[in-house]
């Protein structure tokens, strides 16, 4: 979301089933230095069954302030939901299930363009999230979750052109803090670099791509390789990529505890490899792009459980190996009419450590989507056919 160049007001309003609805209003306004824009927006319902009922509120804020080659931004914004959370969590035993989720960030940005060659952005934020779970809604003595997190941070980066194509360097410096009855009192100090590089040849036919990322996050250091490479010809296109990519266990693998969920300090981080190679062409209104996909996970990080009625346990259950592929093909047949037609088919497979585990094997193994849209003098309408095959 950005201001917008011309001044405007948008009221919207939605009605239906359930007595869901929703309303909101936004405005861009200002002059031709100083832009603004705001948005406030509701929306609730009863919900389709009992306890999904909801109610989410949205305020958000937003400027820009030009300057010599550059502009000064800032935004705000909060978030706040609460929803009756029948059977979400704990097991579809709990109807009573509610939990309460805000939402709130700040932040003031920097660009500047310092030559035509060389260009600047540097950001400093603050983050906020709230997040309060009931067991029971009408008896929150029961059992409550409460965690309340906090970002500060700043990033800055810079990009250069020359000769050989546009060099891109950055970091990213932040302060988590966590205050949490379940999993205590946390802090951790995040550092992130990245240097990347975009080479472009015949007549930027041949795009290349290579990039690192560097980040330190308590004292460990995590490396990511990266490399984009496409090729287009006329209305053709062939296209790779392949890279090294890390995920560090969240403070609820590391330690939560209840009665039902058990977290394992002694979590060591996910390492995976992934990789694509694909095909994408475009004429007039058709549009037709097929690609394959890879990605090998090393100590994977999911929950298990021993027999039924155990705990489920945060553990690294070995390597998990996910292939597929999608294809996507959109036609826009007249002014008023166009389809799009998507599919995508997953082989997840775990290569050892068989246990019985929560999310690894959860996963779509075949989806199909068909959409038919029709447009006329502002009014549209779409037809949408979704068919699920689960793991």
């Amino acid at each position: 979301t950005k201001a917008n160049s011309k001044n405007n007001l948008i009221v919207s309003g939605e009605g239906g089933d359930f007595n869901s609805y929703s309303g909101g209003v936004s405005s861009n306004f200002g002059n031709e230095n100083f832009r603004n824009f705001v948005q406030v927006n509701h929306s609730q319902s009863d919900g389709y069954r009992y306890n999904t009922d909801y109610k989410v509120n949205n305020v958000y804020y937003q400027n820009q302030y030009k300057i010599n080659n550059g502009n000064v931004k800032f935004q705000a914004g909060f978030q706040e939901k609460k929803f009756g959370a029948n059977g979400f969590y704990a097991s579809p035993t709990y109807t009573e299930q509610y939990e309460e989720i805000q939402m709130a960030i700040v932040s003031a940005g920097l660009e500047k363009k310092f030559s035509e060659n060389l260009g600047f952005n540097a950001n400093v934020y603050w983050k906020r999230a709230q997040d309060m779970y009931l067991l029971k809604r009408n008896n929150p003595s029961f059992y409550r979750n409460m965690h309340i997190g906090n970002h500060v941070g700043v990033d800055v980066s810079a990009h250069y052109k020359s000769f050989l194509g546009i060099t891109g360097i950055g970091t990213d410096v932040r302060k988590e803090f966590l205050e949490s009855n379940r999993l205590g009192s946390r802090e951790r100090l995040v550092f992130q670099a990245f240097l990347e590089h975009h080479f472009s040849f015949f007549n930027e036919s041949l795009n290349i791509s290579p990039g690192i990322s560097l980040s330190n996050i308590e004292g460990e250091n995590y490396f990511y390789p990266g490399i984009d490479v496409s090729y287009s010809e006329e209305n053709n296109k062939v296209f790779a990529n392949f890279s090294k990519v890390n995920r560090i266990p969240t403070y609820t693998d590391l330690y939560y505890m209840s009665p039902l969920e058990q977290g394992n300090p002694n979590l060591v981080p996910e390492d995976a490899l992934s990789g694509e190679f694909g095909y994408q062409y475009q004429e007039n209104q058709s549009f037709i792009k097929y690609s394959m996909f890879w990605r090998k996970t090393e100590n994977s990080i999911d929950w298990q459980k021993e027999t039924p009625t155990s705990p489920w346990k945060a553990q690294n259950i070995g390597t998990l190996e996910t292939k597929g592929f999608e294809l996507e093909a959109n036609h826009q047949i007249n002014s008023w009419l166009s389809y799009a037609l998507g599919y995508t088919y997953l082989d997840n497979q775990r290569l050892k450590d068989e246990v019985v585990s929560r999310y690894s094997l959860d996963n779509l193994k075949h989806q199909f989507v068909a959409k038919l849209k029709n447009q006329y003098k502002g009014f549209s309408n779409e037809l949408i056919y979704r068919y699920n095959e689960r793991v």
